[in-house]
């Protein structure tokens, strides 16, 4: 059976289930239904409580830290050592990068500066107008660059656990720690 309004049959549940229902939560609800029905992939979905509790995620893609604004703001205002890239430890020196409290992205490659804007939202990290300085390095060096350039050109999924940030979307593509809990 197609709707036309993809809306109706909800609106007919909610006015059943909820004897009327705050008027805000229904609209919300209501508009949370239009965009499952005209996009289904533009709403992550999530499993919630008797009290609309996140409780876990249904998309595999995302860790139970990314929902909601306080896992958006996990990294705002923090810097990072970049220990792992695809899978292989930086070398030294490692690429650092710190988020800054105005939005703006700072650090180093290993040999260059990098700085740029970023933005979290909804669990993703998305850099922009990143640039660097121009400095030469040793082969191996230049290559960890253009490796870490390269994986701050697409918005990533991050989860942070206590003094890691993970970045990847599925797999885990990049693994920072905070400067405090480097190996001596």
């Amino acid at each position: 059976m197609r709707l036309t309004d993809p809306t109706a049959h909800a609106r007919e549940e909610l006015s059943v289930s909820t004897n009327g229902g705050h008027p805000l939560l229904v609209g919300a609800v209501l508009r949370l239904v239009g965009r499952l029905a005209t996009s289904p992939s533009a709403v992550s979905p999530v499993v919630v409580d008797a009290d609309w509790s996140p409780v876990y995620p249904t998309h595999p893609k995302t860790h139970p830290l990314n929902v909601g604004r306080m896992a958006d703001n996990a990294i705002v205002g923090t810097s990072w050592v970049v220990q792992e890239l695809g899978g292989a430890t930086t070398s030294d020196p490692k690429p650092e990068l710190a988020f800054g409290d105005d939005g703006r992205l700072t650090g180093t490659t290993g040999v260059n500066r990098v700085m740029g804007r970023y933005e979290v939202a909804e669990g993703l990290l998305t850099v922009a107008d990143a640039a660097t300085t121009r400095m030469a390095g040793p082969p191996e060096a230049m290559e960890q660059e253009q490796r870490l350039l390269a994986l701050l050109d697409t918005p990533r999924a991050f989860v942070v656990t206590g003094d890691r940030l993970e970045l990847g979307d599925g797999e885990t593509l990049a693994v920072l720690v905070r400067p405090s809990v480097q190996p001596g």
